[in-house]
């Protein structure tokens, strides 16, 4: 993530004051140390699929004690079993492709608090307009454009404020098959 966007990270973490965080997609342990020290009474819970990018930035910290790691596939990942509900903030920035961003969503929105908020990461970086870009963030997000989601300027965050009427209608939406959009589709709307 970009400086902007973990400060943007960071100052909703203060002014929510979430009590259980989740990210998923660790990498290196930066944004995780940024959300503990930011929410030091929070339940920190990271997932990533390997811990072999090397040592992670919170390790050196002795104080932060609020991160708990997890690895695992979101693919066949148990959240409810690892982290369990009531998860008043998360971060989706894992894998990119467009499965996979459906796949943790729908995941993880029915453990989601009714009032909690869902931040993607890599939106806007053109994947609607060509088949060879891995990322596919902005397919996605473009798909559930009409549950309330809103792109935080400036940044490559996607937002959404959830309440349990938007999470009842957008676990109804990813629960219908959507087939991908291809790029002419784009185009057209």
């Amino acid at each position: 993530m970009t400086l902007s966007e973990t400060s943007t990270v960071c100052c909703l973490v203060v002014a929510r004051r979430p009590a259980k965080i989740l990210e998923i997609g660790t990498y290196r342990g930066l944004t995780t140390l940024n959300l503990a020290l930011n929410a030091p009474l929070a339940e920190v819970h990271t997932v990533d699929i390997t811990d072999t990018w090397g040592s992670y930035y919170y390790a050196a910290r002795p104080e932060v004690t609020n991160i708990h790691q997890h690895y695992g596939d979101t693919s066949s990942f148990n959240f409810g079993d690892k982290v369990g509900d009531a998860i008043d903030l998360c971060l989706i920035d894992g894998r990119h492709d467009y499965e996979q961003v459906r796949n943790d969503t729908m995941k993880v929105l029915p453990l989601m608090s009714d009032d909690g908020i869902l931040l993607w990461d890599d939106y806007g970086r053109n994947d609607f307009l060509s088949e060879f870009e891995t990322f596919k963030v902005s397919q996605f997000i473009h798909e559930i454009k009409g549950s309330g989601v809103c792109v935080l300027y400036g940044t490559g965050l996607v937002f959404l404020q959830l309440s349990s009427e938007i999470k009842q209608r957008l676990m109804a939406q990813l629960k219908t098959d959507i087939a991908p959009r291809t790029e002419l589709q784009y185009e057209a709307t």
